[in-house]
């Protein structure tokens, strides 16, 4: 987190400028974007590009997991930020940009982030008749199982009912 806000000093955001040195970035959802959540696309981009390129996948990675449950909220809850990008986009952004510089099991725990994540934003699984404790309890599960899915399966029935079963 350091790194990130040290890249908006860097980078003069919030200053007059209005240019960024990041311009594309790969994207799970459509999202219109303002200067401002352009910024904190930015200054994810450039925290990683600042440490040395042997730390970078796995800051890239530590950034996507730590994203994940502000993922899972924002789709169960539809609570999104005004200031920030959605943090699916966000951690598409990082797997796009630094995805060849994780290990293989990371990349493969980012990709599997993202794609739970996804399906709580599009509406794959339909969560508005659950109660706000319900929705917690997904989203804790939901964060765990992407954790110790090479070890556990996971079933999900649409009920928000969780199955373990050990391999």
């Amino acid at each position: 987190m350091l790194l990130h806000e040290n890249a908006h000093i860097v980078l003069n955001h919030g200053g007059k400028s209005g240019r960024l040195s990041y311009s594309v970035f790969s994207f799970a959802l459509q999202e219109d974007l303002s200067l401002r959540k352009s910024e904190e696309l930015e200054a994810d981009a450039h925290a990683v590009a600042s440490v040395p390129k042997a730390a970078r996948g796995l800051l890239a990675f530590g950034g996507i997991w730590f994203l994940r449950l502000a993922s899972y909220y924002e789709g169960l809850f539809s609570r999104l930020s005004k200031a920030h990008p959605l943090a699916i986009n966000r951690q598409q952004a990082l797997l796009s940009l630094y995805g060849y510089e994780l290990k293989e099991a990371h990349r493969a725990m980012a990709t599997e982030i993202i794609r739970f994540g996804e399906e709580m934003y599009t509406g794959n699984q339909q969560f508005s008749h659950y109660t706000d404790e319900e929705k917690l309890k997904i989203m804790f599960r939901g964060a765990n199982h992407v954790y110790a899915q090479h070890v556990i399966q996971w079933f999900f029935d649409y009920t928000a009912d969780f199955r373990v079963y050990t391999v």
